[in-house]
């Protein structure tokens, strides 16, 4: 019974962050296409480079509110995919013991 809770409880919670991951990426792909003038492709691969915390430098804010947007973005997105490795991992642990037993 214990399992079957803990189950819904990882599905439940990862099509949340999922979801807010899926927001962070259209809104920042929206947000930086109009406010830096970016094509839609710069725009969501800045985005997707940012969260990822790769930083390659080719792209870069030149206004003062998206800096600071990227800022926003770069926290909320590490924080999400965070959550999803977390999530991940308590899936698999739960899988490789409940196996076993």
């Amino acid at each position: 019974m214990q399992k079957t809770n803990l189950s819904k409880e990882i599905k439940i919670k990862s099509r949340i962050v999922i979801s807010a991951l899926v927001y962070i990426l259209a809104g920042g792909t929206i947000l930086f296409h109009y406010l830096e003038n970016w094509s839609w492709v710069d725009s969501f691969y800045f985005t997707c480079v940012t969260i990822t915390t790769i930083g390659y430098g080719d792209l870069v804010p030149t206004k003062t509110g998206t800096k600071l947007l990227t800022i926003v973005i770069a926290f909320l997105g590490i924080g999400i995919l965070l959550l999803i490795l977390e999530s991940m991992t308590k899936y698999y642990i739960q899988n490789k013991y409940s196996a076993n037993k």
